[in-house]
């Protein structure tokens, strides 16, 4: 797929650069959540994980919104919140779109039940310092008992190979990227400037850093693998006490 070609939004898992507006263009829905969190490969585990729950759940740099809109349609019980420095607000009956930046969330503290961040939390910023602020704004709004789910691209010395996809003999490859994706400390974030610019560098940061701004990891889970999820894990955290 050329730089110019793209799958339709509700498909697509990275996010891309639009740069008429200057700005990311991200429209993921519940399937692509449900691959990304290692959930499953139908909308259904992550519905009935999300029934599972209680209380409001919040996305953060959900985009145009379209998991908050699916899922609050498909679980009238809990209150969806979305947030993105980008997006229109919009209002549901038990969702709500709203704009606000990772490092100043408009939202109370000790607030928020569970969280998930596709490819948001430490995506959009440019150096560790502009991270740390959004770890520790989101401290402030997780409850004692809270939960944040993140999706990462691991730091690890070699990248997923997309034969996995199509074929059964490169097992071997995929173990070995398990076993370095899985247990790595560093994660790959790549400064919000650089997006759609030709000349893009990441940086890593180690889990450590994460857990000094607040947030303890209690599980890591393989996202699993398509054509936009390849490579990715899932990492749970809950706040330290």
């Amino acid at each position: 797929m050329s730089s110019k070609e793209y799958c339709p939004q509700e498909d697509r898992f990275s996010a891309y650069f639009k740069k008429e507006g200057l700005t990311m263009v991200r429209n993921r829905g519940l399937l692509c959540y449900a691959k990304a969190l290692g959930i499953g490969t139908t909308s259904t585990p992550l519905i009935r994980f999300l029934n599972s729950g209680a209380g409001p759940m919040v996305d953060l740099g959900c985009g145009e919104g379209l998991f908050v809109k699916e899922a609050a349609e498909k679980v009238s019980h809990r209150h969806f919140v979305g947030i993105d420095g980008a997006g229109q607000e919009e209002n549901g009956l038990n969702w709500q779109i709203t704009r606000g930046h990772l490092e100043n969330l408009p939202l109370e503290s000790n607030s928020i039940n569970e969280a998930v961040s596709v490819m948001a939390l430490g995506y959009y910023a440019n150096n560790p310092d502009q991270v740390a602020r959004q770890i520790r704004e989101v401290r402030r709004c997780l409850k004692k008992n809270g939960r944040l789910i993140t999706v990462v691209v691991p730091g690890v010395p070699m990248r997923p190979n997309r034969l996995w996809l199509d074929c059964d003999d490169v097992l071997s490859d995929e173990a070995r990227y398990d076993r370095f994706s899985l247990k790595t400390s560093k994660i790959s974030l790549r400064p919000i400037d650089c997006f759609g610019l030709e000349n893009e560098s990441d940086f890593f940061l180690d889990i450590d850093f994460f857990e000094q701004e607040g947030l303890l990891l209690i599980g890591r889970q393989r996202s699993i693998d398509t054509d936009s999820t390849l490579g990715t894990v899932a990492l749970t955290w809950k706040p330290k006490p």
